[in-house]
């Protein structure tokens, strides 16, 4: 098998490489709860309408297809927690694209990036070193090294790279010299090409003019006009004066050429006497703003470095993503720091393994709006496409809805992005809703002989919180002490963990002593079926308003023995006198005459005569 692929017009002919495989899901904990089945909230995006035609969105099965969907599900419904997921994914266009890497190997990429020589590296070395670590040269490697592993991640795009490298060659005359490491090829075998910057050694001055040239005659004059073309090309330091390479640039670019510049560590303004020299002539070989980059750190070339690799491979560049959190029924994790709540991750093709992508630097997060519901997710810096890429964002439910169906999202989510043809397009798709599926029971108030409004029996799922209901119920006689359930009594406002069964609370009552009310019953005594009117007794006493209508019968103070001399007692009405009687009645007792009970009497009879007594 051919190492190179030839440039020539015989190639394939399709349009950039472009795919899309990206999911973005919204949940609160990332840990083993029960699954729940949702599957009647995965929802498919469609085009919007009014943008772009019906052939910017090729179907299913076709290049430069781009699908997503919109799902919900609950992570663990009982505690509240759900995950909204995106799905997007897109087919590549399978002929890729090529890249041409342009390498400056001149002596000052032997620095480090503070603009200090290495002390091994003397005269005698340099015709031979080829970047003792940490100077410019190794960390140029590195980046470039670094892009082939991303530009080549997908199997599934035929992508081609080739590297030229320039400087002088260390002669006494200086001789302006660009290498093409590549041989005119556009190679896909990623072993012979990290080998080849491996191979590059430091040394001459600058001349941009002598590698663009060999450039332009070597891969762009007669490049497939069918097959895009990238190229990259990076410095430390300013041209070589008359050897800025600016018309050789413009030839590339008349050929629809794509060319990034990359000016390389803070070393290159000190290997410069004009830094503004050297930055006006890198943007003017660039294909203009936002292609053209300086004053880079070596972490800053890498991370540039493979974000250029994935925008070249990717299906939709300039990809944004908006949605609105339904913040009626659900708040982020981390409300005081919403952004906390989100987690973008990025799968390494290669095994499967997710790698947290940075924040800043891949992509760009913007949580807005006046409840902070307002989400939006710009990859236009990140290439979207050799990989999936997973939002988590975490949420949380904040309302119970007696009805169990909750809303995830205000409006339609979109998907905006430029398709493989360049044009701006974009899909939308409708908001899921969930159904909570955590079992109900229902929660009672019992007045227990109260009075009051409280509210009508309610359903509550399974570890709801409920508040118990603040209205405060009457009864005659009694102290509302609270709601009870089950030993435990609650005040209104209060509030409990819904248990996974019925709940009756019931008013809990205690006697009010400060009502009271009067009762009485009345004794009255007969003599011979005669009452007694002087002698008539009524017994007063004062009992709990909602004690019975009796009261008890002080017996020792009626009298059924001697309560008239020369009577005796006959009989009580009742017959017998009870311990208790009601309010309002009457105790008779009756007496008669006693024959057994006597007394003597006498009278004087005495006669008189004249006056006179007669007789003793």
């Amino acid at each position: 098998m051919d190492l190179y692929r030839k440039n020539t017009a015989a190639r394939r002919v399709l349009a950039t490489a472009i795919m899309i495989v990206m999911v973005v899901t919204t949940c609160l904990h990332i840990a083993p709860m029960p699954a729940y089945a949702d599957t009647d909230t995965t929802k498919t995006a469609t085009p919007s309408p009014g943008v772009g035609v019906a052939s910017d969105y090729p179907a299913a099965g076709q290049p430069g297809h781009v699908s997503m969907t919109k799902s919900a599900s609950w992570v663990d419904a009982e505690a509240g927690d759900a995950k909204i997921e995106f799905k997007m994914e897109g087919l590549p266009m399978q002929d890729g694209v090529d890249v041409l890497m342009i390498l400056d190997r001149s002596g000052s990429m032997a620095m480090t990036e503070d603009a200090k020589k290495p002390e091994a590296a003397g005269s005698a070395g340099l015709t031979s070193d080829r970047g003792l670590p940490g100077s410019r040269l190794q960390i140029a490697k590195t980046a470039a090294k670094s892009f082939i592993d991303t530009f080549f991640a997908d199997p599934r795009v035929s992508n081609g790279l080739a590297i030229l490298e320039f400087g002088g060659v260390p002669t006494p005359t200086i001789v302006p010299n660009a290498r093409d490491l590549t041989n005119g090829q556009f190679s896909s075998d990623t072993t012979t090409l990290k080998d080849l910057i491996d191979g590059i050694v430091w040394h001459g001055d600058t001349y941009y003019s002598a590698a663009l040239q060999m450039g332009y005659d070597n891969y762009v004059k007669d490049h497939d006009s069918k097959r895009k073309l990238f190229v990259i090309f990076m410095s430390d330091g300013g041209p070589t004066a008359g050897r800025e390479g600016l018309t050789q640039a413009q030839w590339m670019k008349d050929k629809n050429a794509t060319i990034y510049t990359f000016g390389f560590g803070n070393g290159a303004i000190d290997n410069l006497k004009d830094l503004t020299t050297m930055k006006d002539t890198l943007f003017k070989i660039s294909s203009g703003q936002g292609y053209c980059h300086t004053d880079l750190t070596g972490a800053q070339l890498e991370a540039v470095f493979k974000q250029i690799a994935g925008k070249i491979n990717a299906a939709g560049t300039g990809v944004t993503l908006n949605d609105a959190l339904n913040t009626d029924n659900f708040a982020w994790s981390d409300a005081a720091v919403p952004a906390n709540s989100v987690e973008v991750l990025r799968e390494n093709p290669a095994n499967g393994q997710w790698i947290t992508m940075t924040r800043g630097t891949d992509y760009t997060l913007t949580i807005s709006g006046v409840d902070k519901g307002s989400l939006k997710l710009d990859f236009k810096d990140t290439g979207i496409g050799l990989s999936k890429i997973k939002v988590v964002l975490s949420v949380k439910r904040t309302v119970e809805n007696e009805n169990d169906t909750y809303e995830t999202n205000k409006g339609d989510a979109t998907l905006a992005y430029t398709n493989t043809m360049g044009k701006p397009v974009q899909q939308q798709v409708v908001t899921p809703v969930l159904t909570d599926p955590t079992p109900r029971s229902m929660v009672k108030y019992d007045l227990n002989g109260g009075t009051g409004n409280p509210p009508a029996d309610t359903n509550y799922r399974k570890g709801a919180e409920v508040e118990v209901d603040s209205d405060v119920p009457t009864r005659g006689g009694y102290i509302f002490a609270g709601w009870e359930d089950g030993g435990t009594v609650r005040k209104g406002g209060d509030k409990f963990t819904m248990p996974g069964s019925e709940v009756t609370l019931v008013a809990k009552w205690t006697e009010d002593l400060t009502k009271t009310k009067e009762l009485s019953y009345t004794v009255e005594y007969y003599k011979d079926n005669v009452k007694v009117d002087g002698d008539t007794q009524t017994v007063k006493q004062n009992v709990w308003v909602n004690d019975p209508d009796t009261l008890s019968v002080n017996t020792a103070n009626i009298n059924v023995t001697d309560k008239y001399p020369g009577y005796k007692f006959e009989k009580t009405d009742p017959a017998q006198i009870p311990t208790t009687i009601a309010d309002k009645d009457v105790l008779k007792v009756y007496y008669v005459k006693d024959a057994s009970k006597t007394k003597e009497l006498s009278y004087t009879v005495e006669y008189y005569k004249d006056n006179v007594k007669v007789g003793g």
